[in-house]
């Protein structure tokens, strides 16, 4: 049997069995919607678990800073991030002294 790299791999005693017989197992995908590592994953320090653990559920710009700091350099460029987090801190700011 040929893998998708042209290498060929034959475990003893299965050098008979033909290719119809044989499931391919790919690597899974890796989460994007659901616990995305890029926020933490699945664990107690997951973002939207602490943002609503602090309260922060009616505050959108202090959600999207926290946010942005948190995934900072793990989904992409930390200084777009951080840049990201600073606008919407910047906003939040504004929003208290107007």
């Amino acid at each position: 049997m040929r893998g998708n790299r042209g290498t060929q791999l034959v475990l003893p005693g299965m050098e008979n069995v033909g290719a119809e017989h044989v499931r391919v197992l790919a690597a899974p995908e890796p989460e994007l919607v659901q616990h995305p590592q890029h926020y933490g994953g699945d664990t107690v320090y997951e973002v939207i678990k602490v943002l609503r653990a602090w309260g922060l559920n009616g505050d959108a710009l202090l959600w999207n800073v926290v946010k942005y700091i948190a995934r900072a350099g793990k989904k992409g460029d930390a200084l777009t991030d951080l840049k990201k987090a600073r606008f919407y801190l910047d906003e939040r700011i504004k929003e208290l002294e107007s």
